[in-house]
């Protein structure tokens, strides 16, 4: 039994300070992926006050021969999609949340290296806003989240060949949406 179940055994038998100290281990990795999803700093945490709240209700049902942290992201992209669903809206990009500062190289023009650095994630971002839902989500847990496969199609309840088939029409589209861009920027 790795510690995760332990701590869910331990939640069932009530033990308040398990609860506390599981959603201290998925916190941050939880509110990354979904600000990775949603763009948003509030949604994000809206989102992940609802997981947790679904996890604690439903822990009952978890079965210690899957992947807690398997049927936590899984729980996680339930939550994304019904929070949208109901809210009936995609959040537009809020460019400071999304546009980390990068360093740039010493040998050019800091400030315009570092514009074209932030455009070319900006626009990077944009396309993997505009995928398919699914899509979006299996190329962030395997790109960001580090996902096998298995995993990916776990948490999205597909076949391995079908997560994987989603993650590479994912990567295609982004490369290809990244050329026409560049491409566009050029002339």
């Amino acid at each position: 039994m790795d510690r995760d179940q332990a701590l869910a055994a331990e939640i069932l038998q009530g033990n308040t300070d398990a609860f506390s100290t599981l959603m201290k281990s998925y916190q941050e990795r939880l509110y990354n992926f979904l600000l990775k999803l949603t763009s948003s700093r509030e949604d994000s945490e809206e989102i992940l006050q609802d997981v947790f709240v679904r996890v604690y209700n439903y822990l009952y049902k978890y079965n210690s021969n899957w992947n807690f942290s398997t049927w936590i992201y899984r729980i996680t992209v339930n939550t994304f999609k019904d929070y949208y669903r109901k809210r009936k809206k995609r959040s537009a990009i809020t460019y400071y949340d999304v546009v980390p500062d990068h360093p740039s190289p010493s040998n050019e023009n800091p400030l315009e290296t570092n514009f074209e650095t932030r455009e070319n994630y900006l626009q990077v971002v944009r396309l993997i806003n505009a995928l398919k839902e699914d899509q979006r989500i299996a190329l962030i847990l395997r790109h960001v989240q580090g996902f096998s496969y298995a995993e990916i199609a776990s948490v999205l309840g597909v076949s391995p060949e079908n997560a994987k088939m989603k993650v590479s029409r994912a990567r295609q589209t982004v490369g290809e949406g990244f050329k026409k861009m560049s491409a566009g920027n050029a002339l």
